[in-house]
């Protein structure tokens, strides 16, 4: 290592986590039948192919994590040349897949592939144990990101999730290769509060809160109104997130809908609520011409009678700003 009174060298640099879907599981499994040398033996022929693609595209193989790799990039590495890299991926592991797993498991172990966390920042570079070695935000972001992925997406494989900061740096030249849907015109429903047990929404008691399906959706309507989409529409209907049918016929872009899943609020007397301590709220944004989710989020927050709309728009917002704009094959 470097010594301590040295100056740091920094870099900026592009990071790439992945990592294979459902791994846990099928390893899990193959152990069962004591088949994980299939394991092993994918894991070798996918290590040999990415080090093939690193003679040729001039990236770094990090790290393996063990079930998938950290791969670093020179911040100006061509945007189309990295996706086209990322899709070779794809397309590789699911051959090995098919070929040596597959045939040997005994379960459905859901979804497979890769999925992506890209972020683009400055990384300390230094020598360690005669190895180079990496520090910094981006490597974090991108691990997050590609996790991300993985807990909210049902279908997460094939799936790309970058930082904002990578995002603008790539999005010129993405969107030259890939067709963007803009979504400019969204519409807001009123909420629902459709829960399996009562007891979870308690807050719906609280007389302050009588009316609160339809002013979480008229707060949240007026605040996104010409910062994440250019229309807002705000409907007094609640129409099913299953019902496609009915979704395809709204005249907008994308609709916005939110389910309440949990209202507490503290008894303080027989039939007397406090105010509302916590509040969690499932949200979906539905492309109508497709029918299709293209963001699902559950956000929980503490906290009062002013302030119900205040926590769940802070993290829905930057979400809403990156879902309008997403990039297909």
């Amino acid at each position: 290592m470097k010594m301590a009174n040295k100056p740091l060298e920094k870099v900026q640099k592009i990071v790439v986590f992945f990592d294979f879907c459902s791994s846990t599981t099928i390893l899990e499994d193959l152990l069962r039948s004591e088949s994980e040398k299939c394991w092993r033996d994918l894991l070798i022929e996918f290590k040999n192919f990415l080090r093939e693609k690193r003679n040729n595209n001039n990236f770094d193989i990090y790290k393996f994590t063990g079930d998938g790799w950290i791969l670093i990039f020179n911040s100006d590495y061509d945007s189309l040349k990295l996706f086209g890299l990322l899709k070779s991926l794809c397309v590789k592991y699911e051959k090995l897949f098919k070929k040596k797993i597959k045939p040997v498991l005994s379960v459905d172990v859901g979804s497979t592939g890769i999925t992506f966390g890209i972020d683009k920042g400055t990384l300390v570079q230094l020598i360690m144990n005669g190895k180079k070695e990496y520090i910094g935000r981006p490597l974090n972001v991108a691990a997050r990101l590609q996790i991300a992925i993985r807990d909210k997406d049902p279908q997460p494989q094939g799936k790309v999730l970058m930082s904002r900061s990578a995002y603008a740096a790539m999005q010129k030249a993405l969107k030259k290769k890939y067709k963007m849907k803009a979504y400019k015109k969204v519409i807001v429903t009123d909420f629902t509060s459709h829960v399996t047990d009562i007891n979870n929404i308690p807050g719906l008691q609280n007389k302050y809160y009588k009316t609160i399906r339809k002013d979480l959706a008229d707060n949240i309507a007026e605040s996104i109104e010409g910062s994440a989409f250019d229309k807002v529409v705000r409907i007094s209907e609640k129409i099913d997130p299953k019902d496609i049918e009915a979704i395809k016929k709204l005249p907008a872009d994308v609709v916005l809908m939110g389910n309440i899943k949990e209202m507490k609020a503290p008894m303080v007397g027989e039939g007397k609520y406090a105010a509302l301590a916590a509040i969690q709220v499932e949200y979906k944004l539905i492309d109508i011409k497709t029918g299709e989710e293209v963001l699902k989020v559950i956000h929980r927050s503490t906290t009062d009678k002013q302030k119900v709309a205040a926590g769940q728009i802070t993290v829905l917002f930057p979400l809403l700003n990156k879902a309008k704009d997403m990039p297909q094959n």
